[in-house]
């Protein structure tokens, strides 16, 4: 569908459904991580 969805939580439960989590500490990213795939997403919501 070529969109990008942009979430901004501190809860790291919803963070675990995203495909990228980047991690920005002190207004500076400190990590970035790929997470699940979109497909991995897909499958295990049904």
């Amino acid at each position: 569908m070529n969109q990008t969805v942009m979430m901004i939580t501190h809860n790291p439960e919803a963070a675990q459904i995203a495909d990228r989590v980047i991690t920005v500490r002190d207004g500076e990213v400190v990590a970035i991580d790929l997470g699940r795939s979109s497909m991995d997403i897909v499958h295990n919501a049904y």
